[in-house]
């Protein structure tokens, strides 16, 4: 009896997950039916839009309408964001769409302001995709500060594209003078990749960002000069002043060396001579100085780096070998190497040299 039953229930129990798991199939193929005629009314309704303001140069009102209430829902507004994809961005009719569509932006920007995280993060995330500095209102700018109310990493990346979009190379100030005015981390990769994506001037976006650099978190300084270094090579003399001064966070001038090797300062030469040779110096400044001198092609940098491979940190001598490769500097330059008696210094060469051939 006691048999039977298991049985029976372990019967039921197999019935209901095959049924659910049916069930969800099936739901999730429907969905996926509804949201694709979703889409494509949303397609109809925008290209139809765009043909009438290509006569009117002005958006329909019931249009407007209807945008503002069906895109508070997050679900209507990721069908409408798959629509608006299959549009040429670069069409001038498209563009002047999407210009007149920002008042309603605003509009639908304070209403997911209300929502939770994920809601905010995937607006900002709609907003910077179509925004190519059309939607500019100051009282976005206010908008989106509210979204930090309460922060986490997600929405402050969100909100920063969704700021560098707009263009405005005071917005992207202001909101780093929060960062660091709420003492809010973000990680300088992710600020310093963000930045690329600034619509406006990147050229008076860096120049403004370096005179007001001091001012805000370590951080956000390492990611101003990784911006930098993707951005300008105006910046050597300052680059240099910074990774000179004691003062600053270590990784400040960490970035300030590497920004030195992709824009080679002659003036900077004899400081990276110092930082490689000197062992008193932090093991972490050698490190990079190895690496840098790798753009400074010169008899005596060889001479330089031919002695740091005596360095006692590996890292040290490793990065001296990329340098020696870097600079093609011949074999027969390196003998000395070679028939000294520091074995550490011969092994790091030749694991280079080996490594390199292997590729």
């Amino acid at each position: 009896m006691i048999v039977n039953v298991i049985l029976y229930s372990y019967f039921f129990i197999c019935m209901l997950i095959l049924s659910y798991t049916v069930f969800y199939i099936f739901y999730n193929y429907y969905r996926k039916f509804v949201n694709r005629r979703v889409e494509n009314k949303w397609k109809v309704l925008v290209s139809q839009q765009i043909q009438r303001q290509s006569k009117t140069a002005a958006m329909d009102k019931s249009f407007r309408k209807r945008m503002e209430r069906d895109l508070k829902k997050p679900g209507n507004l990721m069908n409408f964001h798959l629509a608006l994809e299959s549009f040429n961005s670069k069409e001038e009719s498209f563009r002047m769409f999407l210009h007149d569509m920002e008042d309603s932006i605003v509009k639908l920007a304070m209403h997911y302001g209300t929502k939770g995280v994920m809601e905010k993060s995937y607006f900002c995330q709609f907003f910077s995709a179509f925004n190519k500095g059309q939607w500019s209102q100051e009282k976005l700018l206010y908008v989106f500060l509210e979204y930090l109310k309460p922060s986490t990493v997600y929405v402050r990346e969100s909100v920063l594209k969704a700021i560098y979009s707009c263009g405005h190379e005071e917005w992207v100030l202001r909101f780093f003078s929060i960062l660091t005015d709420e003492n809010w981390f973000h990680h300088p990769k992710l600020l310093g990749d963000g930045l690329v994506l600034f619509t406006g001037d990147r050229e008076n976006l860096a120049k403004a960002l370096c005179e007001k650099r001091d001012t805000y978190s370590d951080f956000i300084q390492q990611g101003i000069i990784q911006f930098i270094s993707l951005t300008s090579e105006r910046y050597k003399e300052e680059m240099l002043q910074c990774a000179v001064d004691e003062s600053k966070n270590l990784e400040i001038r960490l970035a300030a060396l590497r920004y030195l090797k992709k824009y080679p300062y002659e003036k900077a030469r004899p400081l990276l001579y110092n930082y490689l040779l000197n062992r008193e110096n932090l093991y972490q400044l050698r490190v990079v100085s190895a690496r840098t001198l790798g753009s400074y092609k010169a008899k005596e940098t060889v001479e330089v780096l031919k002695e740091a491979l005596r360095d006692p940190n590996w890292y040290v001598r490793f990065n001296v070998s990329e340098s020696l490769l870097e600079l093609k500097v011949n074999l027969v330059d390196l003998k000395d190497v070679f028939l000294d008696e520091d074995r550490y210094a011969k092994d790091i060469l030749l694991y280079r040299i080996s490594e390199r051939r292997g590729k």
